[in-house]
């Protein structure tokens, strides 16, 4: 059985805040890069150079704050329509 996350389940997924250094442009080429890799594809996120200068840490760390989230494990791999 597949576990299914629905967006309505992470109450900041449409009112996250900006981690220190992105701006929204960055934002949405990130939201892009997760519906492509998916989440934990961090090391393709920047190998793809989609968002240069930004660190693995700094993409994680964003990716928290758009999903709402402690943790990401429960979306490990999953590709996500933001």
């Amino acid at each position: 059985m597949t576990k299914r996350i629905e967006h309505n389940q992470s109450k900041s997924l449409w009112n996250y805040t900006l981690s220190p250094g992105w701006k929204p442009e960055e934002v949405s080429i990130l939201k892009l890069a997760l519906m492509k890799f998916g989440v934990g594809k961090w090391k393709k996120i920047v190998k793809s150079k989609c968002l240069s200068g930004k660190s693995i840490g700094q993409i994680y760390m964003q990716t928290q704050r758009l999903l709402g989230q402690q943790s990401l494990g429960d979306f490990m791999g999953l590709h996500l329509n933001l």
